[in-house]
């Protein structure tokens, strides 16, 4: 396998690794803002079959990403030699990670099949407790566990995963999945939820933003010169155009919401249309941010 075919495969499964984690977490915030109505809080149920689909998504996408990283450090592409070659990637700081993580993700899918009789709450607060620990680990991949474990870089990148995460799963999952439904809820309810939406897409996404120009600031060395660059500088620009777009959409759709008004149908259309543009440009924010992550940047 050529070394374009490997990069494309690891960007492509580290994005929907990236994918996955942020869907559980906007099926687990948006199924708890439902929840918290008596008259739909058996809505939320409806949420863990979702759940339990994309956790056994994020296994196997693990599973071919621990592949790859054999394949990559170990230089081989048969089968045989990457069975053989697991055991020693197994050993290594990123093969330690990434298993961590395989077993994590096992664990979620797992307590998502055996907790189904447990309450929503409960079975929700097992799946945050999980995730926390997914997103730790996954921090310690890549760029920011280059200069060892615990340290600020891989701080912030925790804080931007999960910024990130909380920003696009909650934004998808609104406008795919909830607000379809919720055509025909009361003013109160759609409202009540527009807003739970908006309030924790600005914290999340302001997380996000901060925590991801601290990392750009010290990965082009402190010189907005090195922006200028091919290859990793690049890729960076684009996902910030890409940012913008997002944010710019974010803004007014808080602005519309927050603004007191009587919410027709085709005021709900237009929202869901503009909520899925914005879907379309975070997921491609987690595909450039895939592959800096697998790219060197600028000396």
């Amino acid at each position: 396998m050529t070394n374009y075919l490997l990069l494309g495969g690891q960007v492509l499964c580290l994005s929907l690794i990236d994918g996955a984690l942020a869907s559980l977490c906007g099926l687990l915030v948006t199924g708890n803002w439902i929840g918290r109505d008596r008259a739909s809080a058996a809505r939320a149920f409806v949420f863990f079959p979702a759940l339990r689909w994309t956790a056994l998504i994020l296994v196997f996408s693990l599973c071919v990403q621990f592949c790859l990283l054999t394949m990559a450090m170990a230089g081989v592409s048969a089968p045989g030699a990457i069975l053989q070659s697991m055991p020693d990637v197994a050993a290594s700081h990123a093969g330690r990670v990434s298993l961590a993580m395989l077993s994590l993700s096992v664990l979620l899918a797992a307590s998502l099949f055996l907790l189904r009789g447990v309450s929503v709450v409960a079975q929700t607060a097992v799946c945050a407790a999980l995730l926390a620990g997914l997103f730790f680990f996954h921090a310690a991949l890549g760029h920011a566990g280059s200069d060892g474990d615990f340290t600020r870089a891989e701080l912030l990148q925790f804080l931007h995963l999960t910024g990130m995460a909380v920003w696009a799963g909650g934004v998808s999952v609104s406008a795919l999945g909830v607000l379809p439904r919720l055509g025909t809820a009361s003013a109160g309810e759609f409202i009540a939820y527009l807003r739970r939406l908006s309030t924790t897409s600005a914290w999340s996404a302001s997380a996000a933003i901060l925590t991801g120009a601290l990392k750009g600031w010290i990965a082009i060395n402190a010189r907005l010169a090195n922006l200028t660059q091919p290859g990793w500088s690049r890729i960076l620009l684009v996902k910030l155009l890409f940012v913008c777009i997002a944010l710019a959409l974010g803004l007014s759709h808080r602005l519309r919401i927050h603004n007191p008004r009587t919410w027709n149908a085709s005021e709900k259309r237009t929202l869901a249309r503009t909520l899925r543009v914005e879907t379309a440009c975070l997921a491609l924010v987690i595909l450039l941010s895939a592959w800096l992550s697998s790219s060197e940047p600028p000396e």
